[in-house]
């Protein structure tokens, strides 16, 4: 490629370099799915005295104390991203794009859609793939009965671009409340599903 110039064609080849791009788009990501959120009727998990999980309107948590219990998604475990760059992606940890993430959720599929069409309409990124899970045609015998939107997009702003950024694939979840309610309450739901998956691609 041209001095100077990223190619946007050259992929990562390495964990830790794939690391390095999600945990300087963490704080982007954060503050993307807020804005998303105020805007359609977000809502994010937060932590709950009562023990059972609690999702809350990000506009009515903005600026408050209780902003602070939200429960932000985390980067991709590192042993899980080994195991599905072998088994999924045959080595090429290019095709790993869900390592720096985050999830919104949702009263209904209308103000879900809403979002979806504000993500879209953003400058500030590049949307790449939508995963609708929610189309009929979506087998449940393929997916465990997991429902949701999966949103893969790139950060398209200066600072990404100065950091070298821009090509790191992030991935945003949409869920509606009460599948995300069953899935926060019973945490060993999600990695049957991806030990189902993993069999299933064998």
């Amino acid at each position: 490629g041209e001095y100077g110039v990223r190619d946007i064609n050259s992929r990562v080849q390495s964990l830790d370099q794939l690391y390095a791009q999600a945990a300087g788009l963490e704080m982007f990501l954060v503050s993307k799915v807020q804005s998303w959120a105020m805007k359609t009727k977000g809502m994010f998990q937060i932590v709950s005295p009562y023990g059972k999980p609690e999702f809350q309107l990000w506009e009515k948590l903005k600026g408050k104390k209780a902003a602070q219990k939200v429960v932000w998604g985390k980067l991709k475990h590192l042993e899980r991203a080994g195991r599905k760059v072998h088994r999924a992606y045959q080595g090429d940890v290019s095709m790993l794009t869900d390592v720096c993430r985050q999830s919104i959720v949702f009263a209904n599929l209308k103000d879900l859609i809403g979002c979806m069409r504000t993500i879209m309409l953003d400058k500030e990124v590049c949307v790449e793939h939508f995963k609708n899970r929610y189309n009929p045609r979506n087998l449940a015998t393929k997916t465990c009965g997991f429902r949701n939107v999966i949103v893969k997009l790139r950060a398209v702003v200066d600072h990404t671009k100065w950091l070298g950024l821009e090509t790191h694939v992030c991935e945003v979840e949409l869920v509606l409340e009460p599948y995300a309610g069953l899935r926060a309450m019973d945490p060993g739901r999600h990695l049957r599903y991806t030990a189902f998956r993993d069999i299933w691609r064998l």
